[in-house]
């Protein structure tokens, strides 16, 4: 009789052994449990702020600037399209002077894109707090008045020179405006058909002709 028991030990131990093998190529629960540890020593765990840090370029900064643009509300994301603006590598200070000033990582994109000389990350700041949009911006681009500084884009913005003006002033062959002249042609309720019938009038005619023929009641369309 204690022959028998050997046998079952034996036919005990080798079923478990079979399963083992196929458990591996076939069951998909068995790659899971050792991912998590492996994640942040390889791949960078997209919600880690340290790995963002480094991702955007700013690996060497120090602990206390880390904390202070964490302290500051700095997302891991906001971070990257920071780094993704086209501003090059910015100041902790003015990653964090944006950010508070409720600058979007598109509107620095977009304000970069546009080339407006001498523009500055306070710029930025100044152009965004005065209402300006990323859809403004495109909008001066789109009608060839890009260049213009950033006090003047406030201007024009801010006496409601829209892109369908510009637009119009482009189609009517004056691009390099003074910006005041904008802003009179806007004052003055200047419209495409006013520029249409003055440029069949004579293509010579300067946009301050123009504005002197709207104001003496000449371009009338009512």
């Amino acid at each position: 009789g204690m022959a028998r028991t050997p046998r079952w030990v034996v036919l005990a131990q080798d079923p478990p052994a079979p399963p083992a093998r196929p458990a591996r190529p076939t069951t998909p629960a068995t790659p899971r449990p050792p991912q998590p540890p492996a994640t942040p020593a390889h791949t960078p765990d997209p919600h880690s702020f340290l790995a963002a840090v480094v991702a955007a370029g700013y690996g060497d900064l120090s602990v206390d600037e880390i904390i202070e643009l964490r302290n500051n509300g700095i997302s891991a994301g906001y971070l990257v399209g920071i780094s993704r603006a086209g501003w090059g590598k910015l100041k902790p200070h003015d990653i964090i002077d944006l950010h508070n000033n409720g600058v979007s990582t598109e509107f620095l994109r977009a304000t970069g894109e546009a080339a407006i000389p001498g523009l500055t990350i306070r710029g930025v700041i100044d152009l965004n707090s005065n209402g300006v949009t990323v859809a403004y911006i495109d909008g001066l681009q789109a009608a060839g008045m890009g260049a213009f500084p950033k006090e003047r884009i406030i201007e024009l913005h801010n006496n409601g020179v829209g892109p369908k003006l510009l637009a119009a002033l482009r189609d009517a062959g004056f691009t390099n405006l003074d910006a005041r002249d904008i802003i009179d042609a806007q004052n003055n309720g200047l419209r495409a058909e006013d520029l249409r019938e003055a440029r069949r009038y004579g293509s010579s005619l300067t946009l301050k002709q123009i504005l002197k023929l709207k104001q003496g009641g000449v371009l009338q369309h009512e």
